[in-house]
């Protein structure tokens, strides 16, 4: 039962949140990579490809409107969280072998004593 009761604490104390960033190293400008695509006031979309393969850098509303300008990003933020898994099984042990080891002072201090 003991167990059982452990097994449902609250996410809140098995929930590891962590935040980093991720840098592209040897990254080279202008071969392929992560880029930011800044359309520089104009309002519309990216062209697509004829083949479906991906986009251009053509921005189109109802025909072309400009031009898109692509930023190389160095890094990207990454937000991980993590919900750690409990075992009742250890939970239970860890309890029983500290009560072991407080007979034993006892025992102990009891010995010292006589």
């Amino acid at each position: 039962m003991l167990g059982g009761s452990f097994f449902l604490s609250p996410l809140f104390f098995r929930t590891i949140n962590q935040t980093f960033n991720y840098k592209f190293v040897n990254e080279i400008a202008g071969q392929e990579g992560l880029y930011r695509v800044f359309f520089n006031g104009n309002q519309g979309q990216l062209a697509k490809a004829k083949d479906g393969s991906g986009f251009l850098g053509t921005i189109v509303n109802n025909g072309i409107v400009g031009q898109s300008r692509l930023q190389k990003v160095d890094s990207i933020p990454v937000n991980c969280n993590t919900t750690l898994p409990i075992n009742p099984m250890f939970i239970a042990t860890a309890i029983a072998l500290k009560s072991i080891d407080m007979k034993l002072d006892t025992i102990k201090e009891n010995r010292k004593n006589s």
